[in-house]
């Protein structure tokens, strides 16, 4: 039986801008220096129409005899998530650089806290299944089930095949949407080796 998903993807962004600033404190020399930095910017998506599903396969899902006709909000524009395009990102923090003199290069630690982090549940639309799949008018008596929600007896002369083992996996698809759990942390302690250019 055909289900029409909706999963969520990370497509990254078509513009960009950034900046640093930071405050050197030498404690000896350029061997051992303090740092005070605030790091910001952000990245979105300008040409939303860059975010369209394929012609050809936007043809297939609508397809009245092998596709999703029936399904609501289907567009062949994706949508963005509220509050990501474009959101201003920032940390600030302390950094403690090391210039290691065998490797010549510095080793940093650094408490860093994200002044505007993403803290939210993201929620894919609904699984869609075709009604006119799971409603056997013949067998229930009944109109066709309203949004395949209403699930009905799909073979009609197998009416215990689909209770007991068609009917949960399909409750499942049907009221259980794809979601993301995008938290960030609100600090962040690391330390590093590396060379600079």
């Amino acid at each position: 039986m055909p289900v029409l998903g909706y999963t969520i993807s990370f497509p990254g962004g078509d513009s960009q801008g950034y900046g640093n600033v930071e405050y050197r404190i030498p404690i000896i020399g350029n061997t051992f220096q303090t740092v005070l930095f605030f790091d910001g910017g952000t990245n979105g998506i300008l040409r939303k129409g860059a975010l369209r599903l394929d012609k050809t396969g936007f043809e297939q899902l609508t397809d009245p005899l092998n596709g999703f006709p029936g399904a609501p909000n289907l567009s062949q524009q994706l949508s963005i998530a509220p509050g990501t395009n474009f959101r201003l990102r920032g940390s600030t923090g302390i950094e403690f650089v090391v210039q290691l003199p065998i490797i010549q290069a510095p080793f940093r630690v650094y408490y860093a806290y994200n002044v505007h982090p993403l803290h939210s549940r993201i929620i894919a639309p609904n699984n869609f299944i075709e009604p006119s799949l799971i409603c056997d008018r013949q067998h229930d008596g009944l109109p066709a089930c309203p949004n395949g929600v209403q699930l009905g007896y799909y073979p009609a002369n197998l009416p215990d095949v689909f209770d007991n083992q068609m009917k949960p996996v399909l409750q499942q698809l049907l009221l259980n949407p794809g979601s993301l759990n995008y938290f960030e942390p609100k600090r962040t302690f690391r330390f590093t080796v590396s060379r600079t250019f």
